[in-house]
């Protein structure tokens, strides 16, 4: 317990959380409100901009979630989320690799900084509002949260962003979907066909929702 301690405050050294005792969530509560404004600006903005699915919404959307966003920092083997859990909030990763950890604990992909999930949970899609897989850090992981009451307030002011969101969402749902359907095929010696519902699915889905992401700005410019 003692090592994991150190190695915490080793690890929030380096990352510039402890100065003066807090994250960076308390060290804006200290601020005047002009000046929180823009330091949560400076810190989170870049990296909200990186998310695939905030790509296409316009800056002032992202400023309202900007200073919504909540930071924290999650150590070796820490569960993040959990199949079943109602999704109360969306991550975004600033830092370090998480996986996504299949009912049988194997690995079905992993993340990193840039990634994001938790959407579809509080978009609810489709009626959808929980988990679909457990999540856990690799190493020491820092990660950016939205609650499900930001965004939707949020949206509710940006009708073209709460568009784009719920398209982009939908269609990663559907991904989803379809790759939960594919079962694995057998050869003719008996063994299974990997070429079909095999681990790299979830992989798929990110790099066809970021190129879903390409097409929709070629099109603003046709």
């Amino acid at each position: 317990m003692k090592r994991r301690v150190l190695r915490w405050y080793d690890y929030s050294w380096s990352r510039g959380r402890i100065q003066g005792g807090g994250d960076i969530n308390t060290a804006l509560g200290l601020l005047p409100d002009k000046l929180k404004t823009e330091l949560a600006l400076h810190v989170n903005l870049s990296v909200l901009k990186k998310v695939t699915i905030f790509q296409e919404c316009q800056p002032e959307f992202l400023h309202d979630l900007v200073l919504k966003m909540k930071a924290y920092i999650f150590t070796p083997g820490d569960s993040i989320c959990r199949k079943g859990e109602v999704a109360r909030e969306m991550f975004i990763i600033a830092d370090g690799i998480l996986e996504v950890i299949s009912e049988t604990g194997r690995v079905l992909t992993t993340m990193k900084a840039g990634d994001f999930f938790g959407e579809i949970g509080i978009l609810n899609l489709d009626g959808l509002n929980k988990r679909t897989a457990d999540v856990r850090s690799v190493g020491y992981s820092e990660l950016f949260s939205l609650s499900r009451e930001d965004v939707l307030a949020a949206m509710k002011d940006y009708p073209e962003a709460q568009e784009i969101l719920q398209t982009l969402g939908r269609k990663r749902l559907q991904e989803a979907k379809n790759m939960s359907r594919q079962k694995v095929k057998v050869k003719g010696d008996g063994s299974p066909d990997k070429t079909v519902g095999d681990d790299s699915a979830p992989k798929r889905i990110v790099h066809k929702l970021r190129s879903d992401v390409k097409v929709r700005r070629s099109l603003k410019f046709i």
